[in-house]
């Protein structure tokens, strides 16, 4: 499913971007 691959690139991203002082909303 494309759905699964998109999560799984997609949480690496945001778990990055969690890290920065950036809103993850």
């Amino acid at each position: 499913k494309p759905l699964s691959i998109l999560d799984g690139i997609f949480m690496p991203i945001k778990d990055d971007i969690d890290c920065l002082p950036y809103p993850t909303k």
